[in-house]
């Protein structure tokens, strides 16, 4: 709870906004809004991952748990405040590309509730990347740029989206290396061949969930 508050605490200090946890579970369920270049991007973020114990009620500090139901009460809201609306989760198991049932289920029906984009976080390897009716399901983000000594977590990406005020147009992913046997806590850029080999392994698992996607400039590309 101190680690928590100290964080937000600072985080306030320097002006970056955050989300997912509050002081009770209102607090946690609410939503930020980034505006740029006119478009009013939304988001909300919740945690559907043990202990029990770290999610926030209606008397307790916490992070908010993702139950479907709120999840959509939530959305409903921001879809009348925002142009584009984001839902991340974290969630997942780590280590492992294989989806569990319930990431399917509640990435497929947040986009059918009227989400845009959803992300994913927690397994610190990539999964699969979905195009799924106008929305774009991004299962894990891998460890996104930070370094580690683990053996799991060698690669990881940069995940940029392109948006209009009425649709996700374009995902574009640049690759990385994260292995600090390698960088030393200073990711970099993968060359071509290791991006190849991310891409053939990215390429396969989202094939799992009828979407291709494409290598073109050394970048994983999918437009929508």
């Amino acid at each position: 709870l101190e680690g928590m508050l100290d964080t937000q605490s600072i985080l306030d200090e320097v002006q970056i906004k955050h989300l997912g946890a509050g002081s009770n579970k209102a607090q946690a369920r609410r939503a930020i809004i980034i505006e740029e270049q006119g478009i009013k991007v939304g988001y909300l973020a919740y945690n559907n991952t043990y202990p029990k114990e770290f999610w926030a009620t209606d008397e307790q500090f916490g992070v908010a748990y993702g139950k479907l139901s709120e999840i959509i009460e939530d959305l409903k809201k921001l879809e009348t405040q925002s142009d584009i609306q984001v839902i991340t989760f974290h969630w997942g198991r780590e280590g492992e590309t294989e989806l569990r049932d319930y990431q399917t289920l509640f990435a497929r029906a947040v986009i059918d509730a009227g989400a845009d984009i959803v992300v994913g976080h927690h397994p610190h390897i990539l999964q699969a990347v979905e195009q799924y009716n106008d929305g774009l399901i991004l299962y894990s983000i891998g460890n996104f740029t930070f370094g580690t000594y683990g053996r799991l977590a060698q690669t990881s990406g940069i995940f940029n989206v392109e948006v209009s005020k009425q649709q996700v147009k374009k995902l574009e992913i640049t690759g990385i290396n994260v292995s600090n046997k390698n960088v030393h806590f200073k990711p970099e850029l993968l060359n071509e061949l290791e991006m190849q080999q991310s891409f053939e392994s990215l390429n396969e698992l989202s094939l799992d969930v009828n979407t291709q996607i494409e290598l073109i400039d050394n970048k994983i590309q999918l437009l929508l």
